[in-house]
């Protein structure tokens, strides 16, 4: 359950790090102020027995680029990810301490020259259940038409890092690492 929240928060901040990078990939023309129009952030929690998948289509988000970088900020409200079960859904929000702290949050810095390539690999600092780290390994595809941006990408969050105990069923816990991925649509 924790895994399920902070992958959700991190993919969602990444997948809108990821549609402002995409405004500048080969198109220089796109720099200006970006909003997320569209999104949806899929975590993956792998337990010996199962596995479940959360999805959040909540995120908020902007970008700044100019001719050097785009700065991106990207938000999850981290109670809009639904994995089909609300049992489950409860017990990942106590998890990862929603009512503390009720939203994943992404920033970044993306240099110009990665924004040229069609993909690429970064880093955003996340901040989820009240704990900063450097999320590394983001895979960004891009794709810029009609001045609309899009974004698709990866990463994985580990539940060490932001110090979250990986919950327990039949005295196993939930792996550590939980796969995101997200899709994005950003506008100027």
């Amino acid at each position: 359950m924790r895994s399920s929240a902070k992958l959700v928060w991190s993919g969602g901040l990444i997948f809108l790090l990821a549609l402002f990078s995409v405004s500048q990939a080969g198109h220089p023309a796109l720099t200006g102020n970006y909003n997320l129009a569209e999104s949806k952030v899929s975590y993956i929690v792998n337990h010996a027995f199962k596995k479940a998948t959360g999805i959040s289509k909540s995120a908020k988000g902007k970008a700044r680029c100019n001719a050097r970088e785009c700065e991106v900020l990207i938000a999850v409200p981290v109670n809009t990810f639904d994995s089909g079960d609300s049992n489950r859904d409860l017990h990942m929000l106590e998890t990862v301490r929603a009512a503390l702290f009720p939203v994943l949050t992404v920033r970044g810095n993306i240099e110009s020259s990665l924004l040229t390539k069609p993909s690429f690999t970064t880093q955003f600092q996340v901040e989820f259940a009240g704990k900063t780290a450097t999320v590394s390994g983001v895979v960004l595809k891009l794709d810029a038409a009609g001045g609309v941006l899009k974004a698709t990408g990866s990463l994985t969050l580990r539940l060490s890092q932001f110090a979250i105990k990986p919950p327990s069923l039949l005295g196993l816990s939930v792996d550590d690492e939980v796969p995101i991925t997200f899709e994005s649509t950003w506008q100027r």
